[in-house]
Parts: C-alpha cells; structure tokens; sequence
C-alpha cells in the first residue's frame, strides 16, 4: 500500500515538473527575442519602422522653462505634437500648423489622448497673431526663450536653431521629446507626410500604457 502511494506521489510530482517546465519553455518563446534581437540588431535597424526621425538624446521638455502658458493643464500626460513657431510663419510654418491640427482627429477613439502645444521664442506679427486666434486657438500654447531652447536641443540637433527648423516634434505623456518630423512648403506634401506621424503616434499610443 505505501509503495502504491509512493509510486502515487511520485507521478504527481512528475506531472507538476513536465507542467512548470512546459510552461517555462513556452515563456521562454516569448521572452528570448526581447533579450536576443538587441544583441543581433543594431538600434539604427531596430527603429527603421518609425516613420520620424529619434531625437537623441531625448530632450526633457521641462528644462525649456516655458512660460505664459495657455490651456497647457489640457496637454498633461498626453501625447503632444509640439512645434516652435518661427518669427515669420510662412508656406511651411502653416502647413505643420494644419498638419498638427489635423493629425488628432485621425486617430479615432484615441483623439483625446493627443494634443498639440505651440511654443513661441518671439513676438507674433499682428497678421499671424489673428491667423493663430481665428484657426489655431484650440491648440495650446506657450512662449519660451530661444536661447533656452537652442540649449536643451543642443546634443540632440547640434548647431540647429530650432526655431528656424520648422521640425514637428512628438513628446510623450511624461515629458520626453523623443522624435521629430520635417515640415513641407508644399501643401500636398505636408498632408502625405502627415500621415507618417498618425502612424508612428498610432504605434506609440498601442505600445505604452501612458
């Protein structure tokens, strides 16, 4: 009778060892590519599906220091589409303005989970001051000082003052500036190219719990 049980409780054991290291083996498929791509595949091959391009390092967008904030609360822990407004808005500076206004509302149930942000490093002519209150009021905005600004992006775009760049830049929930997109003169351009940041802000939102 004692052999029977023996023999019984072996069995059992063997099962739940086969169980945890059927389970183990299965986690393991899971696991190891998150472990072994980084060893085989440089970051530059890894990050070819973005459709930006990496600001690296990424920037920390509370070292910019901004200032006479409006509707900023409505921007905090979302994804922002940010953009330095030159001092003269022209072709390509509308152009990101529609795009950045536009983009949000492709995004279907996660709109709300984006938001755009103007910064400003200079004084607004009275004509583009009307355009931005009658077309852009809904965005929000601050004002910053360009020098500032040029510092915080120094590692990341050395030599570029950002301002004159006409560059879109994405910013995740927690602060970080982390891609960026060139903006077009042409305004059909600037609408295919809008497209690229749905995508990468469509994988960015699935892919992150903020």
């Amino acid at each position: 009778m004692t052999d029977i049980q023996s023999g019984n409780n072996n069995s059992a054991i063997d099962a739940k060892v086969k169980s945890r290291l059927t389970m183990l083996a299965i986690l393991a498929l899971f696991i190891l590519p998150f472990i072994i791509l980084p060893l085989i595949m440089s970051p530059e091959k890894m990050n070819k599906t973005n459709k930006g391009v990496l600001v690296q390092p990424h920037v920390v967008f509370a070292d910019i220091q901004v200032a006479d904030v409006k509707n900023l609360s409505a921007v905090s822990g979302k994804w922002t589409l940010l953009y330095f407004v030159p001092a003269t808005c022209e072709n390509l500076c509308i152009n990101a303005l529609y795009s950045i206004r536009q983009v949000p509302k492709t995004l279907g149930r996660d709109s709300d989970r984006v938001q755009a942000l103007l910064v400003t490093t200079s004084d607004m002519n009275m004509e583009f001051h009307a355009l931005i209150e009658k077309e852009f009021a809904v965005m929000s905005q601050a004002r910053a000082d360009r020098n500032r600004v040029d510092t915080a992006f120094a590692q990341a775009t050395p030599g570029l003052a950002i301002a004159d760049a006409g560059y879109i830049y994405l910013m995740s929930p927690d602060g970080y500036v982390f891609m960026y997109y060139p903006s077009y003169e042409n305004e059909q351009d600037a609408i295919n190219h809008a497209l690229d940041i749905r995508d990468d802000l469509k994988k960015s939102i699935k892919g992150s719990r903020l």
